[in-house]
């Protein structure tokens, strides 16, 4: 095998393992997903109703994390249009309440989203910014 056939099957085989990778990724925010539609109408079956006991908060768990997450949060603001930001933002106190109380579909997005790239969390709420408004409307 010539070098530069090597060269070519290195490439192909780092993009596949690449590939494998983002696939992963991208299957656990598909899970997120689908965990905030199931809860988003459950929430809008349940608003004439009784809230759900909240669970042990998270944000005891988010300690030293500040920096981080306010860095990416930044990043991505950067990359959505002013109407979006506005809508984020307006949704920014349901979501708080939601972290606060642990709710599992939030964990799980968080969890997901942190690991994502700015580029990717930002393509992924302007796709999802109406489930986002339906899931943490006030």
């Amino acid at each position: 095998m010539s070098p530069e056939e090597q060269a070519l099957a290195m490439m192909a085989e780092l993009n596949a393992n690449t590939r494998k990778s983002f696939d992963a990724s991208m299957r656990f925010v598909d899970e997120a997903t689908s965990a905030m539609h199931r809860k988003a109408a459950r929430i809008t079956k349940q608003r004439a109703g009784t809230k759900a006991k909240p669970t042990a908060p998270i944000a005891r768990e988010l300690h030293g994390y500040a920096q981080i997450i306010a860095n990416h949060v930044d990043a991505i603001a950067a990359r959505l249009e002013p109407s979006e930001r506005e809508r984020v933002l307006a949704v920014m106190p349901g979501f708080l309440r939601a972290i606060t109380a642990s709710e599992p579909d939030v964990v799980t997005l968080v969890q997901a989203l942190l690991q994502a790239t700015p580029e990717t969390v930002a393509l992924w709420l302007r796709a999802n910014l109406e489930l986002i408004e339906r899931r943490f409307a006030s």
